[in-house]
């Protein structure tokens, strides 16, 4: 099973949370496009002082990329 790392997922979550009329992108960047994935883990583990947050990326994040398993360890 693909390992994502925690960084690429909070970036995105970040991206999600924030909205799209809340960022000043290059207008020559391509749109975001999920990769094919056929299984994947993201998992998250520490305090679980963000939780919330983290869970609320995770259930945008896991519209987009459906074939991906997130585990909350705290």
């Amino acid at each position: 099973m693909k390992q994502i790392g925690l960084a690429s997922f909070l970036v995105v979550g970040l991206m999600l949370s924030a909205g799209a009329d809340a960022l000043e992108l290059d207008p020559q960047l391509p749109a975001y496009a999920p990769a094919p994935v056929n299984a994947a883990q993201i998992k998250s583990v520490g305090s679980d002082t963000m939780g919330e947050l983290m869970r609320g990326w995770a259930g945008q994040f896991t519209k987009l990329n459906p074939n991906v398993k997130l585990i909350f360890d705290s």
